[in-house]
């Protein structure tokens, strides 16, 4: 697979889902293979400070993924799904603020700026993170594991029902290709709870939060007039998967299996994929590790192990 950029760069403004402000964002090409950097261009106006893409500059994963410290950008994910669905390996972001703005809450705003700013194809070649035996995740019912495969490809169940009768235990599976990605997961929107909402706004959250940008549910309905996919909710989480594994900033070739999971999970995960990756582990090593896996699974209830194992 080729490294990949953009000719032109292309700017968008718009509201913010969490803070609530306006803010824009511009994608610029990069030929330097330094990858995708990040500017929070109004803290940072002369762009001294990039923030390089990693799993370990997370600074923040409550309801969003940010990165940075001192020029922190908060809500990357989405941006991050677009990039990993449209193969960007190399590409300069500034976002004027510190948050990415929503858009409509999903990444397909993002995957059109990208097509109108047209790819481009570098002459280097990118190597994928490849999953090479069991790494999972996972706190009290969550997990996220991580199996050998040939593609790239998620099972992700969620279980909402203690907030919602519409979100009761659901499961879907996905072969992601950058088609499957922008067809199936990338129109998903965020969504919320109408009984959280004004708890987040008195801690500042959801202060941009609108019917416009995201479903929100009640006990027995949804607020929304109509919903893009039946599993649109559970759909947006992959969304949200995709983009946080993409803090890599490579390819992911492996069958990632995800249950109740969120950004926080999300990013403990691709920390321990990283390292996963950069391993050589000796045969007795990985002996050891498929009888943790074994056991985890015992533990966690697996109910579907054996066939997973096997895809």
């Amino acid at each position: 697979m080729k490294r990949k950029t953009i000719t032109k760069a292309i700017t968008r403004e718009g509201v913010t889902l969490h803070s609530g402000n306006s803010s824009s964002i511009t994608f610029r090409p990069s030929y330097f293979r330094r990858g995708i950097l990040f500017y929070n261009t109004q803290r940072d106006p002369y762009k001294l400070h990039p923030i390089p893409l990693s799993p370990f500059i997370v600074s923040n994963t409550s309801f969003s993924t940010a990165i940075g410290n001192d020029y922190r950008i908060y809500t990357i994910e989405h941006i991050l799904a677009a990039l990993q669905a449209m193969e960007i390996s190399d590409i300069i972001i500034e976002v004027e603020g510190d948050e990415v703005p929503v858009f409509d809450g999903s990444s397909y705003c993002f995957i059109e700026m990208l097509r109108e700013a047209q790819i481009e194809e570098l002459d280097e070649e990118i190597t994928p993170y490849i999953i090479k035996y069991p790494i999972w995740v996972y706190s009290e019912d969550k997990y996220i594991i991580g199996m050998p495969s040939s593609q790239f490809s998620i099972t992700y169940s969620i279980d909402f029902s203690s907030k919602s009768d519409l979100l009761p235990y659901q499961v879907a599976y996905f072969n992601i290709t950058s088609d499957i990605f922008i067809r199936e997961i990338s129109r998903a929107r965020t969504f919320g709870f109408l009984e959280d909402y004004e708890n987040m706004k008195q801690n500042n959250l959801a202060r941009g939060g609108s019917l416009d940008n995201a479903l929100i549910y009640t006990r027995e309905s949804i607020l929304n007039d109509e919903i893009r996919y039946s599993n649109e909710a559970l759909r947006h989480k992959i969304l949200d998967l995709v983009g946080d594994l993409y803090l890599l900033g490579k390819p992911v070739v492996g069958h990632i299996i995800a249950h109740k999971a969120g950004h926080s999970l999300d990013v403990q995960f691709a920390k321990k994929f990283f390292w996963h990756e950069k391993a050589n582990e000796s045969s007795e090593n990985i002996k050891r590790i498929l009888k943790d896996f074994d056991e985890l699974s015992s533990k966690l209830k697996l109910s579907s192990f054996e066939k997973i194992k096997n895809n």
